[in-house]
């Protein structure tokens, strides 16, 4: 297995009070429900390409992205790595696992330095029951599946072109910000890791991205990405 699924245990420390505030669900909550929240919740910090979680290291918790983005992956049997999402600040991630309550195969691994809350299956389940959130939850988890839905039929109805562009639509729509006519994204990702996601090649991906940035649709770096006519690209995603 690559080396950067090898994860460096890190102390576990308390999280602050103040600590779940830009989580948008938990807006309507009592201030003694986050108190609760605050009192099982853990805090860890990783470095860049660090693993969270992967089949062999177990998890038996759910996990808030605080800071950074994180990619959750699963490896076909020939250790290929297909990227079936991408965490932002602010969302939850790990629910697999406190759904099943079993191992599963996904990967969880940090693209940037990142903050993550952690809290116990058990004790988040609950939470759930104390707030009486679990109608929220089922909301959150219909949303993600939503989700891999757009990108299975994307995958199963698009060329690779039009999987590229809706993935830099989406991509942009989760972690840009719209400016004028134009939409900018701090920090980019790799031509691989979009290839991960978009099932096409490394080369298809980077002849594609070279095209569109001649023409002035976008531009990019890897430090952004700014879309500079995202009705054009729209056209290009079919």
């Amino acid at each position: 297995m690559s080396k950067i699924y090898q994860r460096e245990t890190k102390r576990l420390e308390k999280c602050e009070s103040n600590s779940f505030k830009n989580f948008p669900f938990f807006d309507e909550l009592k201030k003694d429900d986050i108190e609760y929240l605050n009192s099982i919740a853990f805090n860890r910090k990783y470095s860049k390409k660090q693993i969270i979680y992967s089949p062999v290291i177990s998890t038996g918790s759910i996990y808030f992205c605080k800071k950074g983005r994180i990619k959750i992956s699963i490896l076909s049997k020939d250790g290929r790595e297909k990227i079936i999402s991408l965490v932002n600040p602010g969302e939850i991630f790990g629910e697999t696992f406190f759904l099943e309550n079993k191992k599963g195969n996904e990967i969880a691994c940090t693209i940037d330095e990142c903050e993550v809350y952690e809290i116990d299956n058990n004790e988040f389940r609950e939470f759930l029951g104390k707030t009486n959130l679990y109608h929220w939850f089922a909301y959150l988890i219909k949303n993600k599946i939503n989700s891999y839905l757009e990108n299975i039929e994307d995958l199963s109805f698009k060329d690779a072109s039009q999987r590229v562009a809706a993935f830099l639509l989406r991509y942009s729509n989760s972690f840009g910000k719209k400016i004028g006519s134009q939409t900018f994204t701090k920090s980019f990702l790799g031509h691989l890791e979009i290839a991960q996601i978009t099932a096409c090649s490394r080369q298809t991906v980077s002849s594609f991205l070279e095209q569109i940035r001649t023409e002035g649709i976008i531009h990019f770096d890897r430090n952004k990405l700014v879309i500079n006519d995202q009705n054009y690209l729209q056209k290009l995603a079919g």
